[in-house]
């Protein structure tokens, strides 16, 4: 156990022994069956308390954690119930044991529903941003793959600038295409990789014997840049 747990530890026991203390000694007339509920509802109060201050807010990823606000919400709105509950039954009203008993148990209750939810939200969260990142990777490849493209442009004196304007165009044009999540967007930009990485084999040889299979390429990059580009999400 790392040393920040053990002292995080050390902090949680010690606000626990700070509550149980001054339960102890400002009991009054308390019944021990009362005592001890106060104790347990301050005590799951506190601990929730203690569990949100330190749990961050951002995922392992580091992407802000859409369902914080939720979380707290429930948190919250438990801890002022369950205290406004155990102060009202023992200080204003005459409530009996069973009658608290019951009222902190129906908030528990409502806290495990809360916390359900909670996690639901969280899950719908995580794969809603999942699978906006698989939205988006095919269309960063296609960038990458013009990126390159692009470079290696440069490294041929033969190739006509006329290419190169080709080349620059669609890779500017690129920004301009939206993330879809279906199949046949997924295909188009597959093959347009592909297209991509043949054509960079291509310029990297003789351009004067493959000028042909240079022009298909680019020829067949226009096109699938043109497909794709009509393709959103649903």
């Amino acid at each position: 156990m790392s040393l920040k747990k053990i002292l995080l530890w050390l902090a949680f026991l010690g606000g626990e022994a700070i509550i149980v203390s001054s339960f102890m000694i400002w009991r009054g007339a308390t019944q021990d069956n009362m005592l001890a509920l106060n104790i347990a509802v301050t005590s799951i109060v506190y601990a929730l308390l203690f569990y949100e201050i330190l749990t961050p807010w951002v995922n392992e990823s580091g992407s802000t954690i859409g369902s914080t606000g939720i979380r707290w919400a429930v948190t919250l709105s438990y801890s002022v119930l369950a205290i406004a509950a155990m102060v009202v039954c023992n200080l204003w009203t005459e409530t009996s044991f069973t009658m608290l008993l019951i009222i902190e148990c129906a908030l528990l209750l409502l806290l495990l529903l809360g916390i359900t939810g909670t996690m639901s939200a969280a899950e719908k969260v995580t794969e809603v941003a999942s699978r906006e990142r698989a939205n988006r990777q095919g269309l960063s490849n296609m960038k990458r793959a013009m990126a390159a493209l692009k470079e290696r442009t440069y490294d041929c004196a033969a190739l006509p600038g006329a290419y190169k304007e080709r080349i620059a165009a669609v890779e500017e044009n690129l920004r301009y295409v939206s993330p879809s999540d279906s199949d046949e967007a997924a295909e188009l930009e597959d093959r347009f990789v592909e297209t991509a990485s043949e054509m960079m084999i291509a310029i990297g040889g003789d351009y004067e014997l493959n000028h042909d299979k240079v022009e298909k390429c680019m020829q067949k990059l226009e096109r699938l840049y043109s497909q794709r580009k009509t393709i959103y999400s649903n």
